[in-house]
C-alpha cells in the first residue's frame, strides 16, 4: 500500500520480495519514531541485502540508493 502523507509517500509492505513477512525478519528491524509513534522498520543493511538477494532490474536504483546511504552515514561516525 502506498500512502502519500506530508512528508512524501510510504510504502506499507504485507511482504517483501521472495515472500518473506514481516515476522520472517523482524529481527532485523528497528525502532524509529515517527512523531509520538514508534514503527518497526528494517535496518539499511537488512533492507539492502533483500533488495540485492531479489536481483531485478527495477530495484537497481534503489539498492544504489541504500549504497550511498550507508557509505555517507559510515563516514559520518
Amino acid at each position: 500500500m502506498l500512502l502519500l502523507t506530508s512528508s512524501g509517500p510510504l510504502d506499507v509492505l504485507g511482504y517483501i520480495g521472495g515472500g518473506k513477512r514481516f515476522e520472517d525478519l523482524a529481527d532485523r528491524a528497528e525502532g524509529v519514531l515517527v512523531g509520538d509513534l514508534s514503527v518497526r522498520v528494517l535496518t539499511l543493511e537488512a533492507l539492502l541485502a533483500e533488495k540485492r538477494a531479489l536481483g531485478r532490474d527495477k530495484d537497481l536504483p534503489t539498492v544504489r540508493l541504500l549504497e550511498a546511504l550507508m557509505e555517507r552515514r559510515n563516514k559520518a561516525l
